[in-house]
């Protein structure tokens, strides 16, 4: 496969996109000049897709979960000592709290990480949404350009991932396969990113965005007919005043 760290591979991966689309059956409709049109829109130079960071989040939340339940661990162990033995520690930590007092500190410890750990939680389900929102905003023109086409908004879940092509122990990063089982939707939609510098393009992606961008232009779509429909019926009160 094309590597993504390679621009001979990130050339040929564009110049075979952009054939793949060229050649595809769903564009016979279109006369040469509305392909090229459609092409130079794909490519023009857009905002890059915004990829919200969460790479370290489930290690944090881990991290914060493991410490507020030790901390109670260590808490209810204490409480089993015997009496002597505490009286014993707290006479030779005399200058320091008592074992009573390290005992609540631990109790209350716990509590505030575990605090943490649901608002890092919230957290992670409000990057979900904001997540979902980028993509969604990113794909609408796509998708109006691609209804203004005439060009169908199918996707397939039966494509080779990235991810699938590479190793164990493997740093290297791979374009996605040109000859893979993507539709034209797809392909668009990957020219764009591609034409973006978006990173880690893969045929997943394309489907998300797909998904998250039809209902955005439907919702438009339904939006500006009521607003015409609206027009038209009061234009006659309209122009009496």
């Amino acid at each position: 496969m094309l590597r993504s760290d390679n621009d001979a591979d990130q050339e040929k991966f564009r110049s075979q996109l952009i054939e793949s689309i060229l050649v595809h059956p769903s564009l016979d409709h279109l006369s040469s000049d509305r392909k090229a049109s459609l092409i130079e829109f794909l490519t023009e130079q857009k905002n890059e897709l915004i990829v919200l960071d969460k790479s370290d989040t489930q290690i944090r939340l881990s991290a914060l979960r493991k410490a507020a339940s030790d901390a109670k661990r260590l808490a209810n162990s204490l409480k089993l000592l015997n009496e002597h033995d505490v009286d014993v520690f707290n006479l030779t930590n005399s200058e320091k709290s008592d074992l009573s007092e390290r005992t609540k500190n631990l109790n209350k410890m716990a509590q505030e990480l575990e605090t943490i750990a649901q608002h890092r939680v919230e957290d992670t389900s409000n990057y979900a949404k904001k997540a979902r929102m980028l993509r969604a905003l990113y794909a609408w023109p796509l998708i109006t350009k691609l209804d203004e086409y005439g060009i169908p908004k199918t996707i397939r879940n039966d494509f080779v991932s990235t991810s699938a092509c590479i190793l164990p122990n493997e740093s290297e990063q791979y374009l996605p396969d040109i000859q893979g089982n993507a539709t034209v939707a797809m392909r668009c939609v990957m020219l764009a990113l591609h034409s973006s510098n978006s990173k880690n393009l893969d045929w997943s992606l394309t489907v998300s965005l797909i998904k998250l961008g039809k209902p955005v232009v439907e919702q438009t779509a339904i939006q500006t007919k009521s607003l015409l429909e609206l027009k038209e019926i009061m234009a006659p009160y309209i122009n009496q005043l």
